[in-house]
């Protein structure tokens, strides 16, 4: 967590001149604004976010979603809610563990939780823990949602994770050092041949199965196989062994890997977009600069829940369909180089020409899904798996 916390400090001066510039209006939920008004203040006009993330998008959550919101249900209902940003240590894991041992009972104590697609998150979906989205007047943001977003988390015809953004990876390299960076997975083995130690990728053992190792995995697999057909990636592990011979040992975190490129022990390196333009911004690190290789990279969306039996199930409405706003889903591009996961014209229209590090179409021509579905989650956590024998041998 080095360079996110190095960067907080400047970081937060941004966020809260965003956070007070202005009230966005997201599109105003159905009935009457008494009614709703009515149901927040009988919650008690709070709501309960568990947001696990790295320093940056705390920031983020806590000094532009929160205030923000707040704001919003104070302009439009005459009742400011407050958002209690939990403390999200365990991650994902820790909030999905605490929903089934809850069950369906009424009054749990988180609201809306952001979490990552996994064969967890299909299991609650299927035990009926999640409260279904589609259909409620307080979320007509949610059919702005791209279809490949609304398909990965429906189930038996109800949409239960409203996905905010669709992070995915590319590849950064120092300019300063690296003229000629490689385009594609053979030219980036030919180049960690040529510069020994050079390039190094997040040890995707490191986390459960969302990380930006998993992802270069999945990119791997994509190009040689068939991620979800298990008999066609031999070709895959051949090609990260091969790799494996040149690269600086994996590190265990994203942060660690940042700090690797910082310091220039390595020079090129897949890591995710948004946090490596987050990381070359705040740190003003020299050089750095990212490309999209002729392959392309997966794509994961990234959803918000709601348990069936929250406690403040009105807020917690509202609170998604806020952060599915155009101007919110915006602020999530600007401000932290995420792909929007609404198709609001609004959103990307005079977005500036790096937002992304380029243009958004590239993203989409050369991206590809990944994590949509119970047989691709199975076969990520089997590649996770098996990583440690099929590549290092052990």
């Amino acid at each position: 967590m080095r360079w996110l916390k190095a960067i907080a400090a400047g970081a937060s001066a941004t966020l809260l001149a965003v956070a007070c510039g202005g009230t966005p209006s997201p599109a105003t939920a159905g009935g009457s604004a008494g009614g709703v008004a009515q149901e927040l203040r009988a919650e008690g006009a709070e709501v309960n976010l568990y947001w696990p993330a790295n320093s940056n998008f705390q920031q983020f959550v806590s000094q532009v979603l929160a205030p923000g919101f707040e704001d919003y249900t104070k302009k439009m209902y005459g009742v400011a809610v407050h958002v209690n940003v939990l403390q999200s240590g365990g991650g994902d894991a820790a909030f999905l563990q605490k929903l089934q041992a809850n069950g369906t009972q009424p009054g749990f104590d988180i609201d809306v939780a952001r979490t990552a697609p996994s064969t967890t998150l299909l299991q609650v979906m299927d035990d009926g823990l999640l409260e279904p989205l589609s259909g409620h007047r307080e979320l007509p943001n949610l059919t702005m949602i791209d279809r490949p977003g609304r398909q990965t988390f429906t189930h038996a015809g109800k949409v239960y994770g409203a996905a905010v953004y669709r992070p995915t990876m590319s590849l950064f390299y120092n300019a300063n050092l690296v003229p000629n960076p490689p385009r594609s997975l053979a030219e980036l083995l030919s180049f960690a041949k040529a510069h020994p130690g050079k390039v190094s990728y997040e040890d995707p053992r490191s986390t459960t199965g969302t990380g930006s190792g998993t992802m270069f995995l999945l990119t791997v697999m994509h190009a040689y196989a068939n991620p979800v057909d298990r008999t066609n990636w031999s070709r895959g592990w051949s090609y990260l062994r091969q790799l494996q011979q040149w690269v600086t040992p994996e590190p265990a975190t994203g942060d660690q890997l940042v700090d690797l490129f910082q310091r220039g022990e390595i020079e090129v390196m897949p890591y995710w977009n948004d946090a490596g333009l987050f990381a070359r911004d705040e740190l003003k690190i020299s050089g750095m600069k990212n490309l999209l290789i002729k392959e392309g990279f997966p794509v994961r969306y990234t959803p918000l829940v709601i348990p069936a039996g929250a406690a403040h199930k009105e807020a917690a409405l509202l609170l998604v369909n806020y952060a599915l706003s155009p101007e919110i889903q915006r602020k999530l591009a600007t401000m932290m180089h995420q792909i929007p996961a609404s198709t609001a014209p609004s959103i990307v229209a005079g977005l500036p020409a790096q937002t992304f590090g380029f243009p958004l179409s590239e993203i989409d021509r050369t991206s590809f899904p990944s994590y949509n579905s119970s047989a691709a989650l199975a076969a990520i956590a089997d590649l996770n798996a098996s990583y440690a024998t099929e590549v290092l041998g052990r």
